[in-house]
């Protein structure tokens, strides 16, 4: 009797889950680490070959043809990309859903170009498609974004629309969502602390100050989205209350330092980590303000970690959409270059 086809698939997708995780299994760990029988697993390769999602090679050390191989993703089975605004410039990356991306490139642009420059960048690589087809673009904005995906204010892009980027989305049918910089630049650190379920990641940019919360191991944002506006927190400096970022730079550190301090007490950070220009200076106002379980980090190559939290977001969602669209292999017949 055949296989029922919704646990073929389920099957099939558990199987391409697992290359996704690992690129390269053989076929003999595929059906161990899932726990199906070898012939099941033999069945699905196969399928899967056909339709060029998966292909073979040699283990090292061993000649062409001879079992076991290893199983791989196709190299072109979708494109991911994260794109990261700020006011005078903007950056991309494309990424295939495994293995190494294409290397960023940042231009320096006027801030009524932003948009335009972005719509741009996402028609390029859709039409490259250097990974496969492109599904998913995440876009870091210095803004709040709520639940629901919206930009919200306070926004640092003064020129910003999101109408023609929506537009490119419905026309090239896209999964096109917006980010804060800083919950991005929070995605992009708590993957390298597995063991913290709560920590803050605060950053300080051009446009501003801002704070990315993972509480019990979730992105928090807050109803507006507004959860981690740091900068935009009031402050008796001496000159009167003005906002945290539009301080001198000495009030602005001290400031920035007792908020943090209060937050990580309220909050119970586990780590507290510091992407800032002045992150040494900031460091040595807040650290004898700290309880001694807060562990105070200042990450190294810190300009690039939005667009970081954009990648793997994006190549998240874009795992996702594969995974989804194996239940019609046929319909991949078009998706796979």
């Amino acid at each position: 009797m055949g296989q029922p086809q919704t646990l073929r698939r389920l099957n099939r997708r558990h199987v391409v889950q697992a290359l996704l995780d690992a690129p390269v299994l053989t076929r003999p760990q595929l059906a161990g680490q899932l726990g199906l029988s070898k012939v099941t697993i033999a069945a699905i390769v196969q399928e899967l070959l056909e339709h060029q999602i998966v292909g073979l090679s040699a283990l090292p050390g061993q000649s062409t043809g001879r079992t076991p191989q290893a199983v791989q993703l196709s190299p072109s089975v979708g494109t991911a990309l994260a794109v990261d605004l700020q006011s005078h410039s903007i950056q991309q990356q494309a990424l295939p859903l495994h293995g190494k991306p294409m290397p960023p490139t940042h231009h320096l642009i006027s801030p009524q170009d932003v948009v335009p420059a972005a719509v741009r960048m996402i028609k390029e690589v859709h039409a490259a498609a250097p990974f496969g087809s492109l599904s998913s673009v995440v876009v870091s904005v210095p803004a709040p974004v709520d639940a629901l995906g919206r930009v919200r204010e306070p926004n640092a892009l003064s020129a910003f629309d999101p109408a023609p980027l929506l537009a490119v989305a419905q026309q090239l049918q896209l999964d096109i969502v917006y980010e804060n910089d800083a919950n991005l630049v929070a995605l992009a650190l708590s993957s390298s602390y597995h063991d913290a379920t709560t920590l803050a990641a605060v950053i300080e940019r051009p446009t501003g100050i801002g704070m990315g919360l993972i509480l019990n191991g979730q992105l928090y944002r807050g109803p507006q989205g507004r959860a981690g506006e740091l900068g935009n927190a009031p402050w008796p400096g001496k000159h009167g209350v003005a906002c945290i970022e539009q301080l001198p730079l000495a009030e602005r550190l001290d400031a920035t330092a007792y908020s943090l301090a209060g937050l990580a007490i309220g909050l119970d950070l586990e780590h507290l980590l510091l992407v800032f220009e002045e992150a040494e200076a900031l460091a040595a106002r807040l650290q004898p303000l700290l309880d001694p379980t807060v562990t105070l980090t200042l990450p190294p190559a810190s300009s690039g970690l939005p667009l970081q939290g954009a990648g793997l977001l994006a190549r998240r969602r874009a795992c996702t959409h594969f995974l989804e669209s194996l239940s019609n292999l046929r319909s991949l017949e078009s998706h796979v270059a």
